[in-house]
């Protein structure tokens, strides 16, 4: 969609109430006229510079899914901005689109949203994720991994002489797994029995890539990691024994299960393949020319792949789009959105929704999955909601919490 076409189609568009938000401001703006000293100039106040971020995402979200969703959007917005406060304490947010709970990290501090007002968690943190019904908390800084529960009380820590990363629950709550350097650290939920996860007859323990480790959901303790010979491998976490070993797409980014453990997702910058429960290539889909992946996540019924893409060439700040593809036709995409700055993709624990940070406009967009489906949701000013630290998403829990 061309300019001209934009201007006409926000032209066109029938905002709902949207006389009543002419009046409100327009008596909003003739109080302060009225209550503006003539020889004092002013900076841009929060409210002026969030109208302007907020015209530049109504232009964005016209061009992508039309313009009476967008009229709808724009209604619902302003009505949301009205309720948000104008200090820095976090605004409560009790409902998320497709239920349960984000956790949601600022650098200082953890926090909790949905199901409630915002909870924060205090303590310095590099990446945090959820225990498997949502009771707890693992977080790492560091040397150092610890776990705590919902209300911040630290329950265990533990210290490595290497610098730890990618924490991982298991989906029973009975193992935390981390890389402690380049080795995986398997322990107990309750902090014990911490070992190196070494694989059944080797001499050396299981040596991974920098990107995150991945619980199959199901019975057993299975864990999929990238090693460094650039396969992916399914080991079982007590005995050490290989399940089975495959080909990871190349600059591998992420694994991700399906709900039921029957799908493996591994996206890598110029691939991404789909595995069955054996590990048989069940899918493969390549990125188009000049174009790169940058995120992608499973749906948790494995019938969907989300993904984030960008050109190739393109450096930081660079315009994306995200995407949700079918899982078994795999060229029939569903563009959701364009823009600069997304980031934060991640499904609902049903997988009916799907968020996706926007940073440059401070928000995060929330969009029904289901075909046919077209309703979007925008949560506004999301890092005054958590004390104005940069919000990134580590993960969205279950609805409720499970003994």
């Amino acid at each position: 969609m061309d300019e001209p076409q934009l201007r006409e189609t926000l032209r066109d568009a029938e905002i709902p109430g949207a006389a009543g938000a002419r009046a409100r401001a327009r008596r909003t703006v003739l109080a302060a006229h009225a209550a503006r000293p003539s020889h004092t100039r002013r900076r841009l106040t929060p409210q002026v510079v969030a109208a302007a971020a907020l015209v530049s995402v109504v232009a964005s979200l016209a061009a992508t899914v039309g313009p009476s969703a967008t009229a709808h959007w724009v209604s619902t917005t302003l009505s949301l901005n009205d309720r948000v406060p104008t200090h820095r304490a976090p605004a409560s947010l009790v409902d998320l689109p497709g239920g349960g709970r984000l956790l949601v990290s600022t650098g200082d501090s953890a926090w909790i949203i949905g199901q409630g007002p915002a909870r924060r968690i205090a303590g310095t943190t590099d990446q945090v994720g959820w225990s498997a019904f949502g009771n707890y908390l693992v977080r790492v800084h560091g040397k150092q991994v610890q776990a705590l529960d919902t209300n911040g009380r630290v329950v265990w820590t533990q210290r490595y002489a290497n610098t730890v990363s990618f924490p991982a629950w298991s989906p029973d709550g009975n193992r935390v797994a981390f890389r402690v350097g380049r080795a995986i650290q398997i322990t107990a939920g309750d902090g014990t029995s911490s070992r190196i996860l070494t694989p059944r007859g080797a001499r050396s323990a299981l040596r991974s890539l920098p990107i995150a480790s991945s619980w199959r959901p199901g019975p057993r303790h299975e864990l999929a990691v990238v090693d460094s010979s650039r396969r992916i491998t399914l080991i079982d976490a007590d005995n050490g024994e290989l399940r089975w070993r495959r080909r990871a797409p190349r600059d591998t980014l992420s694994l991700s299960w399906s709900a039921d453990g029957r799908r493996l997702l591994a996206v890598g910058a110029h691939s991404l393949r789909l595995y069955g429960p054996s590990g048989q290539l069940l899918s493969a889909r390549d990125a188009a020319a000049g174009t790169r992946f940058t995120a992608g996540q499973i749906s948790p019924s494995g019938r969907q792949v989300a993904l984030m893409r960008t050109r190739a060439s393109s450096g930081s700040g660079a315009r994306l789009d995200v995407v949700l593809v079918p899982a078994g036709r795999p060229k029939s995409p569903r563009l959701l959105i364009a823009g600069h700055d997304l980031g934060d993709l991640r499904f609902s624990p049903t997988g009916r929704w799907l968020l996706v940070g926007w940073h440059r406009v401070d928000s995060w967009l929330f969009f029904a999955t289901a075909d046919g489906d077209r309703r979007t949701r925008l949560v506004s000013a999301v890092s005054r909601r958590v004390g104005n630290g940069e919000p990134i998403v580590q993960g969205w829990c279950c609805s409720r919490t499970q003994p």
